[in-house]
């Protein structure tokens, strides 16, 4: 359950539901007016869809419309066995959208940690669907940057949480001060972190082996996202790379997503870590916006130059 309801700017609270989607269960917020441009907001781990409680009724205020899924294994979402590689969850998203909320036009996607994989793979599976991307704050599986940062010894998870079943005997009925670990060594202020709600979402049962596999897909995302700049090549569309101002990506983000996509802008959210939709909403927020009103008037101005010819 969520620690506190959201609302948005005009004191409504959000929508909360579960629907159907690519067979899985998953849980979902949706705030704002229908119609608006939608923003998907794609959590990162160990957290949930409640990451961006704070994000939410900034965006609605400047007329967005917001969806925020837990992604499948995490939050109040299924947590299946299988299905934790980037595009399986890609589709598991795409069909939450179009099938269930009906939501066909495109999107803004924006990821944080593990979501920014989520973030790219939807992208470059559903190009059509998504005005622009953004992710940040993890390593692109399938990138030199990421292949590098495999053997950092302060991402020692990577390794840790890619062994068979010792990770799930380890961490059980330890999920508190396993996971209070990552968020005290990756903040700029831990305490904007809510840990209680997620230590207590993680020790729910199959909560932590769901977020393990996420990471031991890793060499398949990677594997699907060389094949797919080899299709495709690099996005074309606006990417927007995001990390906090003191975080450990500070310094690989641009190099990181230039591997895979052409246009990239990339911002340091300031005053935060790791933990960038809690440390320092607003400064998220902010960038956001003025990205956004950024692309929309250069699609303006291309929508002008084909009028005239």
């Amino acid at each position: 359950m969520y620690s506190e309801q959201i609302k948005d700017h005009k004191g409504n609270y959000a929508t909360y539901g579960m629907a159907r989607a690519n067979e899985v269960r998953l849980h979902y917020i949706t705030a704002g007016e229908e119609g608006a441009r939608t923003i998907v907001l794609l959590h990162g781990w160990p957290e949930t869809s409640h990451q961006w409680r704070h994000v939410i009724p900034l965006l609605t205020k400047a007329g967005y419309r917001v969806v925020a899924p837990d992604y499948r294994g995490a939050g109040n979402s299924e947590r299946p066995r299988e299905g934790y590689d980037k595009r399986t969850m890609a589709i598991d998203i795409h069909s939450l959208l179009h099938d269930h909320l009906k939501i066909t036009d495109p999107k803004i996607v924006i990821g944080h940690d593990l979501g920014g994989q989520l973030a790219y793979a939807y992208a470059s599976s559903y190009p059509d669907d998504v005005l622009w991307m953004s992710c940040g704050e993890a390593p692109l599986p399938g990138t030199n940057v990421h292949e590098e940062m495999k053997t950092d010894q302060s991402l020692f998870h990577f390794l840790f949480h890619n062994l068979k079943d010792l990770p799930e005997q380890l961490t059980a009925g330890r999920e508190r001060f396993y996971l209070q670990h990552f968020y005290d060594k990756l903040g700029y202020n831990p305490l904007a972190v809510d840990t209680e709600h997620f230590a207590t979402s993680f020790a729910e049962p199959g909560a932590m082996r769901a977020g393990f596999e996420l990471y031991r897909a890793f060499e398949q995302d990677a594997e699907d996202n060389r094949a797919a700049l080899a299709r495709h090549g690099k996005l074309t569309m606006p990417v927007l790379g995001l990390h906090g101002q003191v975080s450990l990506f500070s310094e690989v983000t641009e190099r990181m997503i230039r591997e895979l996509c052409d246009d990239v802008t990339v911002m340091a959210v300031p005053e935060a870590g790791h933990w960038i939709s809690e440390e320092n909403p607003e400064g998220l927020v902010d960038i956001v916006i003025q990205f956004d009103q950024k692309v929309s008037g250069q699609l303006e101005l291309a929508r002008e130059k084909v009028s005239k010819n």
